[in-house]
């Protein structure tokens, strides 16, 4: 079995392989695509996360329920380490872009332009850590509700309000640093 391909040019996938569950490779996205929301989202056998092009506006619920993704394009980590795996910037949204991802254990880097978080990390039950929570984020309404495992977490300057439910479930957490204006 090998990858479908997508031609250069296409500038949307959105829900392109969605509920594709027997999908386990994925393709090499083109520098041309912009819109990804919900791409792979119910891809339960998608085990290796592509590189999102740099130009990607939209995001939202791209690997949404991908339960067996463990690893990202280039990495030499095959557990869960997704600490290098980068969102490209101008991104704004990550809403439930990786909610329900079970194997995911390090958090991507979430670059500065992103405001809604909406959701993003969302059951993702392995997960331990989050390297960083962008400066410019607004909402982060359920974001990492159900992060059973998560530990500790700071929350950006910018930030004004915490959410309800933005750590529900949370039964690891045990450090918050909060901004100095909360």
């Amino acid at each position: 079995k090998t990858a479908p391909v997508i031609p250069y040019g296409v500038t949307s996938m959105s829900a392109t392989f969605q509920y594709c569950d027997k999908l386990t490779e994925t393709p090499k996205i083109p520098e041309t695509v912009q819109n990804l929301s919900s791409t792979f989202a119910y891809c339960t056998k998608l085990t290796v996360a592509p590189k999102i092009p740099s130009g990607a506006t939209n995001i939202g619920g791209m690997f949404m329920l991908c339960t067996s993704m463990k690893t990202y394009e280039g990495s030499t980590d095959p557990d869960g380490d997704f600490s290098d795996y980068k969102l490209p910037e101008g991104i704004t949204s990550i809403g439930t872009t990786f909610s329900n991802c079970d194997c995911m254990i390090i958090a991507p880097y979430i670059p500065d332009s992103v405001e809604n978080m909406n959701g993003a990390f969302g059951n993702c039950w392995q997960l331990q850590t989050v390297q960083n929570l962008p400066k410019n984020l607004k909402d982060m309404s359920l974001a990492f509700v159900g992060c059973t495992k998560l530990t500790e977490i700071t929350i950006p300057e910018g930030m004004t309000v915490i959410p309800n439910y933005a750590f529900e479930g949370c039964s690891s957490l045990s450090a918050v640093t909060l901004p100095s204006n909360l």
